[in-house]
């Protein structure tokens, strides 16, 4: 072959890669939408898994079946990032991230490395940090590397996958973060993010993936111009009770005594338990306030207490009297009933409030 024609040669063959790899990165945000998952239409979601490895902090939702690229290939190279949001209302650890993706333009694998990324918001409630670089990471508020992540092959080219995040990651409550999940493979095949099944929480999720002329960061499109509204993600975290006592007011009745049972229906003993039983309005109640404390209720049992109250409490000449209950106990938030009453001398007729 002469010169002329391995020159020609070649340039064809730059031609064809160049045409290739336009055609596959010019419709990365709805990357999924030639190829469905499986083979039917009546198929519009595949299914979550119930199994995991931690108490669920945060789920945003069941996944769908669009694939949202988020990929980076050094070689090419290629650093598409896929972002969505999260928010506690309660300072939180999370102790792990499980998610789900799949392949497309390629044959899947079920083993890869993911990088990571959690940003704060940039203030828009919009948008991560980072928005309008190139590389938006170096804003990055936490930045995590895993390597040989087994996948769960849910149906063909669709994975779930999970990670525990050593150290874990604290998070303020009231504050807005957002998360990127992006595997570290080379093309072929695309790796991609998947949306949620006609769900969202908080913002629409975002893109960036400059190959295809997308800017970090801009909202995501499906395959028919629809907004994609959220990407498959839950966060796990640890419960530090995770055998609570869980006490019930499970009965409150009147008569000549004012009489009140509690029931520990949880999985552990209730210690340290308090009944307050406390009565707003009324002519004239004794007691008004009364506790019965350093109680113990064993798993399954019922606790009961008894009180006599004398007054006027008929409402005819004051407020009518309301009763209320409180039951407080050691690792368990408090739980409470109020009734509204009549007393009068001994007698006590109660009715729910």
């Amino acid at each position: 072959m002469n010169k002329d024609k391995r020159i020609k040669s070649e340039l064809l063959s730059i031609v064809v890669v160049t045409i290739l790899l336009a055609s596959i990165f010019l419709t990365p945000v709805s990357a999924h939408s030639n190829y469905l998952l499986q083979n039917t239409k009546d198929m519009n979601k595949f299914p979550a898994v119930t199994s995991r490895d931690g108490e669920i902090l945060w789920d945003n939702g069941d996944p769908g079946i669009l694939f949202i690229a988020s990929q980076l290939d050094n070689n090419i190279p290629m650093n598409a990032q896929s972002a969505d949001d999260f928010l506690f209302e309660e300072d939180t650890n999370i102790f792990g991230v499980g998610w789900y993706g799949g392949f497309w333009n390629g044959e899947p694998i079920d083993v890869g490395d993911f990088n990571i990324f959690f940003y704060e918001d940039d203030g828009t409630g919009n948008s991560p940090t980072g928005g309008g670089t190139e590389h938006p990471e170096t804003t990055a508020l936490q930045y995590y590397q895993f390597e040989n992540v087994v996948g769960e092959e849910i149906i063909d080219f669709s994975y779930v996958y999970e990670v525990d995040l050593d150290p874990p990651l604290n998070v303020q409550h009231g504050i807005k973060y957002w998360m990127v999940i992006q595997m570290i493979i080379d093309f072929p095949p695309q790796w991609g993010w998947c949306q949620t099944y006609n769900q969202l929480h908080l913002s629409p999720a975002v893109q960036g993936f400059l190959p295809a002329e997308v800017p970090f960061w801009t909202d995501i499109e499906g395959s028919c111009g629809e907004t994609v509204d959220d990407l498959a993600f839950y966060l796990l975290g640890e419960d530090e009770n995770p055998d609570k006592p869980n006490l019930e007011i499970a009965d409150v009745t009147g008569g000549s005594q004012l009489q009140v049972s509690i029931n520990n229906t949880g999985e552990t003993i209730a210690t340290d338990v308090t009944i307050n039983i406390t009565t707003e309005g009324g002519l004239y109640i004794f007691p008004r306030d009364f506790s019965f404390s350093d109680i113990t209720i064993p798993i399954g049992s019922e606790y009961d207490v008894s009180l006599s109250m004398f007054g006027l409490g008929l409402g005819i000449f004051s407020d009518p009297p309301i009763i209320k209950v409180t039951v407080t106990a050691s690792n368990m938030d408090e739980v409470s009933k109020a009734f509204h009453a009549k007393i009068f001398i001994r007698w006590i007729i109660l009715s729910t409030e």
